[in-house]
């Protein structure tokens, strides 16, 4: 399995211009594998569904905004006892990403609103 991308990028509705957001996070492929097991096993669908429903979606897959704020909620309840050992390198760069990217889609809300489409992404990259 490739490395998994976490992306936000954004397209101008007049369809010629895109706006360059300069944020990827890369996870291994084994730490993708061990975050999508520790999630089937660990967490709740009910409580955690935005977390659950991204590690255990087949790649590609998007988030909307609204998913990237629950995102970000659903990961702050996580207690951090419950990713130490083998998913702690996955979760890391997980975290780093949803940091990263609430900030932006705030920027881009802000600067842009309604005239670019925001895109979330997860994909398998070589």
């Amino acid at each position: 399995m490739p490395s998994v991308l976490c992306s936000v990028s954004s397209v101008l509705r007049n369809g010629r211009n895109s706006i360059m957001i300069p944020l990827g996070v890369f996870i291994e492929p084994s730490d993708w594998q061990t975050l999508t097991a520790w999630s089937q096993q660990v967490l709740s669908a009910a409580e955690s569904p935005t977390l659950v429903g991204l590690l255990t979606a087949p790649l590609p897959t998007s988030l909307d905004r609204l998913a990237l704020f629950r995102l970000q909620a659903e990961v702050k309840l996580i207690p951090p006892d419950s990713v130490a050992g083998p998913v702690s390198d996955g979760w890391k760069q997980l975290t780093e990403f949803v940091e990263k990217a609430v900030p932006c889609v705030e920027w881009h809300d802000r600067d842009y609103g309604d005239r670019a489409d925001l895109y979330i992404r997860f994909h398998s990259v070589r």
